[in-house]
C-alpha cells in the first residue's frame, strides 16, 4: 500500500510539475507574443511620428507656398493698377498733344491765310501798306 501511495504521490507530484512546466512554457510563449506586439506597436508609433512630422512639414510648405502665391497675386494686382494708371496718363497726354496739334494746325492755317491775304493786298493798287 505504501508503494501505491508512493506511486500515487510520485505521479501526483510529476503531474503538478508537468502542469507547472506547461504553465511556465505558456507564460514564456505569451511573453514572447506580448514582446512582439509591443515591438510592433513601438515601430508603428515611430512611423506615425515620422508621418506626423512629414505632414507638419508639408502643411508648413503649403502655407508658405500659399503666402508666396498671395504675395505674387498682390504684386501682379499692384502692377496692373500702376499699368492702368500709366495708361490713363498716357491717354490723357495723347489727348493734350492732339489738342495742341489741332491748335498749332489752326494757327498755321490762320498765319498762312494772313500771309496770303497780305500778299493779295500788296498786289492790289491802293491797298499797299508801307513799312517805312
Amino acid at each position: 500500500m505504501m508503494a501505491t501511495n508512493n506511486a500515487a504521490e510520485y505521479w501526483t507530484k510529476k503531474g503538478k510539475h508537468q502542469k507547472i512546466h506547461d504553465a511556465i512554457a505558456s507564460c514564456i510563449k505569451k511573453n514572447k507574443l506580448i514582446q512582439m506586439l509591443y515591438n510592433e506597436k513601438e515601430e508603428l508609433r515611430k512611423q506615425q511620428q515620422q508621418l506626423q512630422k512629414i505632414v507638419k512639414e508639408a502643411v508648413y510648405h503649403k502655407n508658405a507656398i500659399q503666402l508666396d502665391v498671395y504675395e505674387e497675386k498682390s504684386y501682379v494686382t499692384k502692377l496692373q493698377l500702376e499699368n492702368d494708371q500709366l495708361l490713363a496718363e498716357k491717354i490723357s497726354y495723347l489727348e493734350i498733344i492732339n489738342e495742341k496739334e489741332a491748335v498749332i494746325a489752326l494757327l498755321r492755317d490762320q498765319k498762312l491765310a494772313q500771309e496770303m491775304q497780305s500778299e493779295d493786298d500788296k498786289g492790289r493798287p491802293g491797298c499797299h501798306v508801307s513799312n517805312e
